[in-house]
């Protein structure tokens, strides 16, 4: 990290402490609170100044004050939530009284205030609602679920986060933004770590529920310049409730029973074996959540508090399963299948024995022991025989409930009129039973049990200070904190018996020894944040500037080390494979029988393959030992900021101003990092000379370097934002006013720069080559070396004294030479991250026109573009060349050879010469019919020829040092070759040969995406019980690089390096057309409604009912058509299309039913070999590529549209005064109706073009709440 960084970061958090203590004010509220603007006239719109403003929220008394200015303006800033009563007077005029001015997170609610001429004394009441339907300040967009919503609208379970997908311009995320540009925060604090970003960050890492939260806005674009701390462009901003002077709170009941349920589609449409239909039971479900709150004054005015506890139980137990050998297989008799169709009985100690008399004829003692623990744990139940005879299968249940808690409080002082301060904490923590089962039942095997635990918690506290009406101050601070653990509970058997691992044939899970253990591991990722703002309001203008600042220090807790797994089979180089021989030993058996039988002479007689384990490295010891490496990384910014919102005209808002971060690399505390740098990612290849055989000036000797810190932070990141809002109040009474209305419309325009962070997994993958040198690793390995580490094959068994282990490296290295790992088990990760890498940011603007319908609904149709540009991918710069090195011409007189030879050699008959396969296949001529290559060659993969020759994955090193010779060291020393090669190149087909055959992994910043979007968003304000929104968002969203959702960030669809824009496609959020509608309703019958409103009786039977309802629709996920043919290097070469178009195979998406089936074809059957079967494709119209050295189309198509609709009916039922029951149905897919999922688009699959149901069945909850 460069030093300037530190000391700007040093800089700025003292700024931050000073500023803590100095005034401050402005208009850009934070996430959780938000802003009231006020403009006065007289009844001819003439500006009244010095008009006295008293603002007192309504829950707390809590008074505000202040004089409108010379152009009649006040802007009331960092107002919580909630409902406030407003009181506007002045000499001259008659005193007015807004009842209920509604203030909500995020957003700032404009009110232009006629006084009518009279005395002060003489009042005029408001009591409609006023709230900020029509935006004519504001340019932040987004939306806000309020306290109704949250009430009842449906949602399954009581988590509310899903709520904020219904924003307009949600299509998987934000604007078709990646999404490490979304950013989370509760009461003003963090509260999402940046380690998984990658996952998206829409949720906090606690819970948010019902009882626990009263509103939550979505800012979507225009964000102010005070939140998101510097690692986000998008913002989710999430309120706790309060505690006000009147006491209030529930006890609630959720119920969730399967018996409620309606059945899927999938179920319904099963068929059995027969093809008779066989309709499945659904799943059994219970579950149970319950809770309760209250809220009210301490002190009346002064201290409020609330707090609630919330507990969900979900019964019930999980069906555990493991393998045991059958009793016959136990006294080797190994019984199998032959290619004759017979049963054959053989038995393994025989064979053994009859091929060397001083084979081990008998079970091995202590193999013998783990066994008939086995057997005896399953007391001769739970037993299923399947067509193995070997192995059976064993099941058993053991407890799986599921435990959840959620406590949550919060204080509010109102210290003085001045001072105000808050603090919250909110928690959540699962306690699941049975995530991690023992192998088997019995008390031999229960402190095996491993249970997951997590709790995640923030604590918030936040200060504003009122100098006076003009200088205001606020400080927040947050603690996130979170853990989780994973088999935590497992006693730590595996320190006095280590693991063994029967790698029996059949059994998946490798667990049948009873004592390959599951292991715990765990992370932790605590996260402090703060961040001060001063305001200031001078004239027109609101200034605001201030300071934020985060720290987030990574630990991930790796599973213990120290100790060796011992692995059973047979090695290479075993004599006693000669026991087992088909035909012979074993009659009429294929290879997977003769494999099986030596696998359980293996097992019986403990047979050790191999042996091996890790140490980790000790930062105070500088060395390795027997416990495992704990990562610590630590990740820290902070910001600074100033923004003004200027009221150029009554009617014309300017909002403008810059931000400036100061990140520092996130780093490994323990300095514990190997990578590679760019000259070893290129090896003896230069940079620039790639795709450039033979030309060798690059590092001769690439390597690792301890390098935990390999590139610098980012100081230089100006942020400038601009935008305005007019509102035009024509009055000439022509036809812009009538188009446009008395201020009824406001046109809001913005552009603005802003960074965000990467997930911090990014650094770990690149910067530690996902743990290349932390840990050491010994090992026995089976050959006649006799070097230390190693043993003769068949001569260790189980029990018996280990020899030495081999260990590396020997001691911690500060380099490590890729020499010493190529061709050795596949090799090493070869990962860097450039050194000059780049914070990512997002640019965006937008144009939109607000027309208010009336006083409580708005239309806005606007446009919405960006792009974000650096996006963090990993690249691989060890592309196979097939086309400088001659290799495509070389692989087409192959073809030649192979039609010339009747398609059975490819063999260079003399004719058509092919050097590079003579010289790769000198030592091993049968590969010239051998039918993988042959089929290389028919299908016109030649970038699989060619990875093949270059080592494939480095585990095919012959053919690579049979061109390129013993000169290169790794074939000499580690593949064992001794030739003099054919005299190739070492970058005959790729650029760094120290990675054979493998791909190298460089974290560039080269990713990037493009959003075009025409958002429509009607909002309507609460009418006569009703109130909701209606958005449609029609958009495109492409992009390189930026649909990495997964840790390794790597570059999906991946065609070339020669031509990276093959690459810039339809992101997996490309949802071309997306329309929410949610909302709310009070149905109008019942007392103080519009019907049946005399009469008690019919309001207890129809009075009090709620009706919500979420609604969505979008178009299909984009997928990509593949042909499985690698024709031009290691990625897929695309498809052909015959006779058809892209625009053609999109006409032909949409859903027809397989018969027999529970998946639906999503393509017109004519595109599929079985027609309305399905299958692959039909090739007769779309097909893989097969034309070596070309990439063929690239084609993408959208999937099956999507809907679904969940519904939610309330009845409030008053009981007595204050208290009430309320009553509640959640319908979640109310109509039942299944959605369907994207496609394959693999050509060769049998699933290919084949659609799965994505939704659940109609889940129905049922609610009961006391309140008061």
């Amino acid at each position: 990290m460069k030093p300037s960084i530190v000391r700007l970061v040093c800089h700025t958090s003292l700024s931050a402490a000073a500023l803590a203590v100095v005034p401050a004010a402005l208009l850009a509220q934070s996430g959780n609170q938000g802003t009231v603007i006020i403009t006065v006239q007289d009844p001819q719109g003439a500006v009244i100044p010095g008009t006295s403003l008293e603002l007192v929220e309504r829950s707390s008394n809590s008074v505000r004050k202040a004089v409108s200015d010379g152009k009649g303006l006040y802007t009331f800033i960092n107002l919580n939530i909630g409902s406030y009563r407003l009181s506007l007077s002045h000499d001259g005029y008659q005193t007015k009284v807004y009842d209920d001015v509604l203030v909500q997170s995020s957003t700032v609610t404009p009110l232009t205030v006629s006084l009518p001429v009279g005395a002060v004394s003489e009042t005029v009441n408001v009591t409609s609602e006023a709230t900020a339907v029509l935006q004519t300040s504001s340019t932040e967009i987004g939306t806000v679920i309020n306290t109704t919503d949250i009430e009842n609208l449906p949602i399954s379970g009581r988590s509310i986060s899903g709520l904020t997908q219904l924003a307009a311009g949600f299509n998987g995320t934000y604007n078709g933004l990646p999404e490490g540009t979304q950013g989370t925060n509760i009461d003003g604090a963090i509260a999402n770590n940046g380690r998984t970003k990658y996952q998206g960050t829409i949720s906090t890492m606690i819970s948010p529920r019902i009882e626990s939260f009263e509103q939550v806005s979505v800012v979507t674009d225009g964000l102010s310049l005070g939140n998101g701390f510097g690692t986000a462009t998008t913002q989710l901003n999430y309120v706790t409730r309060r505690g006000s002077n009147q006491f209030h709170g529930r006890a609630y009941y959720d119920f969730r029973n399967s018996g409620l349920n309606a059945n899927s589609w999938a179920n319904n449409a099963t068929v059995n074996s027969a093809g008779v239909w066989a309709p499945v039971r659904r799943p059994k479900l219970i579950e149970h959540d319950f809770g309760g709150s209250v809220g009210g004054p301490i002190f009346r005015d002064k201290l409020f508090f609330f707090a609630t506890f919330a507990e969900f139980r979900q019964p019930g137990n999980l069906t555990a399963s493991n393998n045991i050998f059958a009793n016959s297989a136990v006294q080797g008799n190994f019984t199998y299948t032959g290619t004759d169709k017979a049963n054959h009985t053989v038995n393994v100690f025989q064979l053994a024995q009859a091929n060397n008399p001083a084979n081990p004829g008998t079970i091995n003692p202590g193999v013998s022991t783990l066994i008939q623990n086995a057997i005896a744990s399953t007391n001769g139940q739970g037993l299923a025989y399947g067509t193995d005879p070997t192995i059976i299968q064993t099941s058993f249940n053991v407890p799986g409930a599921q435990l959840q808690y959620y406590p949550v409080a919060r204080l509010d002082y109102n210290a003085t009129d001045k001072l105000r301060m808050y603090a919250s904490f909110i928690m959540s923590q699962s306690n699941p039973v049975g995530s991690y089962p023992a192998p088997f039942l019995g008390a031999a095997y229960a402190s095996q049990n491993g249970n997951n635990f997590s709790r995640s918690f923030n604590v918030n506290s936040g200060l504003d200070y009122i100098v006076n009406p003009h200088l205001i101050n606020q400080f927040k601070f947050g603690f996130l904190y979170n853990v989780q653990q994973f088999a935590a509970s497992a006693a730590p058997n595996w320190l006095t018996v280590p693991p063994v691992v029967f790698n029996m044939t059949g059994d998946t899970n490798n667990r049948m020894s009873g004592i390959n253990y599951s292991l715990p591991t765990g992370y932790e990722y605590p996260v402090f944040s703060l961040s001060d703002s001063l305001s200031l309001q001078k004239g027109a203008h609101n200034y605001n500037f201030g300071f934020q600042g985060y720290r987030e220090q990574d630990h991930y807790y790796n599973a213990p080390q120290g100790f060796p797994y011992t692995y059973f089979g047979i090695a290479s180089g075993d004599p006693i494979v000669n026991a087992f021989g088909i035909g012979t030993a074993l009659p009429a058996a294929s290879s997977t029988n003769q494999s099986e039988a030596e696998q359980l002479y293996a097992v019986l007689t403990g047979r050790i393959s191999s042996v091996s384990g890790n140490n980790g490295y000790s930062q105070s010891t500088g060395a390795y030992g027997p416990h495992s490496f704990n990562l610590d990384e630590v990740a820290l910014a902070t910001g600074v900021w100033f923004q003004d919102s200027w009221k150029v005209l009554p009617t014309l808002t300017l909002n403008y101003g810059l931000r400036w971060d100061f990140t520092v690399d996130p780093h490994d505390v323990k300095a514990a990092y190997h990578n590679a740098l760019i000259d070893s990612i290129y090896g003896p290849t230069a940079q620039g000379n790639l795709f450039q055989p033979g030309t060798l000036a690059g590092n001769q000797n690439p390597g690792f370097s301890l390098n935990p810190r390999p590139f610098h932070g980012f100081d230089k990141t100006p942020q400038p934002q601009v935008a305005l809002n007019w509102n035009p109040k024509p009055n000439d009474g022509g036809f812009l006013a009538k188009l446009l209305g008395n201020g009824a419309t406001a046109i809001r325009a913005s552009f603005g720069l802003r960074d965000f962070t990467e997930p911090y997994q990014f650094y770990w993958d690149a910067s530690s080559a996902q743990g290349l040198l932390y840990n050491q690793s010994f090992s026995l390995t089976a050959n006649t070396s006799g070097a230390t580490g190693t043993f003769t094959p068949g001569s260790l068994a189980y029990g018996q004294a280990l020899p030495p282990y081999a260990v590396s490296p020997t001691s911690f290295p500060s380099t490590a030479p890729l020499a010493n790992f190529t061709f050795i088990g596949g090799g090493k990760n070869v990962e860097g991250i450039k050194a000059n890498i780049r914070e990512p940011y997002s640019e965006s603007w937008s144009l939109g026109i607000q027309r208010a319908i009336n006083r409580t609904s708005v239309l806005e149709v606007r446009y919405n573009g960006n792009r974000s540009v650096h996006d963090w991918t990993a690249l691989n710069y060890n592309e196979v060349n097939i086309v400088e090195n001659g290799f495509t011409t070389e692989f087409q007189n192959a073809q030649k050879n192979l039609a010339a030879n009747g398609g059975k050699s490819f063999a260079d008959t003399g004719l058509i010469h092919t050097p590079i396969l003579d010289a790769a296949f000198a030592n091993t001529p049968t590969n010239f019919t051998a039918t993988q290559f042959i089929n290389y060659l028919n299908n016109g993969q030649a970038g699989t020829f060619a990875t093949q020759l270059a080592g494939n994955g480095q585990s095919t090193p012959a053919y690579f040092c049979a061109l390129v010779g013993s000169k290169f060291a790794p074939c000499a020393t580690n593949a064992k070759f001794t030739g003099a090669g054919a005299g190739y190149p070492i970058n005959f087909f790729q650029a760094n040969p120290y990675a054979a055959g493998s791909s190298t992994a460089y974290m560039t910043d080269a990713g990037y995406s493009n959003y075009n979007g025409l958002q429509v968003d009607f909002r309507q304000a609460n009418w006569h019980g009703l109130q909701g929104d209606v958005n449609y968002t029609y958009s495109k969203t492409l992009g390189f690089g930026t649909n990495n959702n997964d840790y390794l960030a790597t570059a999906d669809n991946f065609y070339t390096l020669r031509n990276l824009g093959k690459s810039y496609v339809p992101q997996s959020f490309d949802l071309r057309n997306v329309g929410h509608a949610y909302g709310t309703y009070d149905l109008p019958f019942g007392k103080n409604r519009a019907f049946l409103n005399n009469s008690t009786l019919l309001n207890e039977i129809a009075g009090g009912f709620t009706l919500g309802t979420v609604v969505t629709y979008s178009s299909g996920a984009p997928f990509l058509l593949t042909g499985g043919y690698d024709t031009f290097n290691q990625n897929d070469g695309g498809v052909t299309l015959k006779g058809v178009t892209a625009n053609d195979l999109q006409s032909a998406v949409g859903i027809h039913h397989i018969a027999g089936h529970t998946t639906a074809l999503a393509l017109d059957p004519k595109y599929f070999t079985g027609g309305a079967a399905g299958g692959t494709a039909n090739t007769a119209l779309v097909a893989p590529n097969t034309t070596a050295g070309t990439i063929g189309s690239v084609v993408w198509l959208h999937g099956p549209n999507q809907f679904t609709q969940n519904m939610a009916l309330s009845k409030l039922i008053p009981i007595k005064e204050r208290y009430a029951l309320s009553l509640q149905g959640e319908f979640i897919n109310v109509w039942n109706h299944p959605t369907w999922g994207t496609p394959s688009g693999s050509l060769q699959s049998t699933t290919f073009g084949t659609s799965s149901i994505v939704t659940g069945a109609r889940q129905v909850e049922l609610r009961g709440n006391i309140t008061f």
